[in-house]
């Protein structure tokens, strides 16, 4: 089984120190400062990596997709809060530099192919491809495209999806791959993990295996995990649960 080298001498696989991303996501809540005490945060924790989102939300839903329960049982606008929740590109190279002076890699998922375009221009190390974009092959040999590490979360998914979005990666000669088990329920119950899927995903894709974990406990399936073979944890943070962007 091959290793995934995402820079200088640190690799992803059997055999090295398990690769920690802190998943900020998109808990920056629109604020800079904000996004500069999550990685703050990451940093204190001692994660590799801190992970953002880029997304416009006018190119993966429709201004009328309807509304999703709130706090106190409020119905919130899906559209608008994803529109509160973009990251500004302006931002992305000042929190890179500000990620590696905190001695974290700065990854990004990108939700289209503009976007993977803007993180180029910023010379991110590493790509992050999301569960719901398992099954977007043309963006998924778009990066590929760019033969940077890529690390693909797997919710969602039949085998045959990550057989197809695994080809297409090896399409554009770009072997450099990681895959995440997700159980994608937020927050994940633990009895659905069902972590023997990390030591299949190995044995049928022989590429390293992490997970991608949305449970609310922040040490149980981090540690099974890695029991299980895993050699990437994502975990999702945020810097306070009653923040306007976190649903309940």
């Amino acid at each position: 089984m091959h290793k995934v080298k995402i820079f200088k001498n640190r690799f992803i696989g059997d055999g090295e120190p398990v690769f920690i991303i802190a998943e900020a996501g998109s808990n920056h809540d629109g604020n800079f400062e904000q996004a500069k005490k999550l990685i703050d945060i990451a940093a204190k924790a001692k994660a590799d990596a801190v992970k953002f989102q880029l997304f416009r939300a006018s190119k993966i839903y429709n201004p009328n997709c309807g509304k999703i329960p709130g706090k106190k049982g409020k119905k919130i606008d899906l559209y608008k809060f994803l529109e509160q929740t973009e990251l500004p590109l302006k931002w992305l190279y000042p929190l890179k530099k500000y990620a590696e002076s905190k001695g974290l890699v700065f990854i990004v998922t990108p939700f289209d192919e503009e976007s993977a375009d803007e993180l180029e221009k910023i010379s991110v190390v590493a790509y992050k491809i999301a569960s719901p974009e398992i099954s977007h092959l043309p963006l998924i040999k778009h990066i590929s495209k760019k033969r940077k590490p890529l690390i693909l979360s797997t919710g969602f998914s039949r085998l045959s999806e990550i057989e197809d979005a695994l080809d297409a990666v090896y399409a554009k000669k770009n072997k450099n791959i990681a895959i995440l088990h997700c159980v994608s329920s937020y927050p994940a119950p633990l009895e659905d993990f069902n972590l023997k899927v990390i030591e299949n995903l190995k044995m049928f894709f022989q590429v390293p295996v992490g997970i991608s974990d949305h449970s609310k406990d922040p040490i149980i399936i981090p540690r099974l995990a890695v029991l299980s073979g895993a050699s990437v944890i994502e975990k999702h943070f945020t810097l306070d649960k009653n923040l306007p962007t976190i649903l309940p």
